[in-house]
């Protein structure tokens, strides 16, 4: 719904001027919009960035999660499958789901992701089955984990500026 305000010309009023008249109060008229949404709009706009948060942390999880399944399986180190995974999977998340701003966003999730990686994965030692360089100190997680990152946005960047192009 728009509110418009009228805004009438210095010593115009509606009774001076007759309907018909070329100088009539309405021709001569600013119609200012100022839509209802403006003042309700950023309440469904916060509603947006919020759900956007929940499902970057919900893509985290469940990822990060489902990289711990797959080492399991694959008999591996959990943790840097478990970071690529977690990475790669909020980061395409973080790009698909934000309500603005797509590009800014992704790039702010990925370096606030690269900064947790490196306070939860640094440092890092080798596990046991690693016979020759068990409990080694190793970037090993960190570099897998920030290249999820960076393999996620690569691909919806460069998606995204294709899409661009054929338009």
């Amino acid at each position: 719904m728009i509110i418009n305000a009228v805004v009438l010309p210095y010593g115009t009023g509606r009774d001076e001027n007759v309907p018909g008249d070329e100088q009539h109060w309405m021709s001569q008229s600013l119609h200012v919009g100022v839509g209802l949404s403006a003042v309700g709009g950023w309440k469904l706009t916060m509603t947006k960035w919020v759900t956007f948060i929940f499902a970057v942390i919900g893509a985290f999880v469940a990822c990060g999660v489902g990289g711990i399944v797959i080492a399991w399986i694959l008999g591996s180190w959990e943790i840097p499958i478990a970071g690529f995974c977690a990475a790669f999977g909020t980061v395409a998340i973080a790009f698909v789901s934000a309500p603005s701003h797509r590009t800014l966003a992704t790039f702010a999730v990925f370096f606030v992701g690269a900064v947790l990686a490196w306070f939860m994965v640094e440092p890092s030692w080798y596990p046991q089955a690693y016979a020759d360089n068990a409990y080694q100190p190793t970037h090993m997680p960190f570099i897998v984990t920030v290249s999820g990152g960076l393999v996620s946005l690569a691909i919806a960047l460069l998606s995204f500026k294709k899409r661009w192009r054929s338009t």
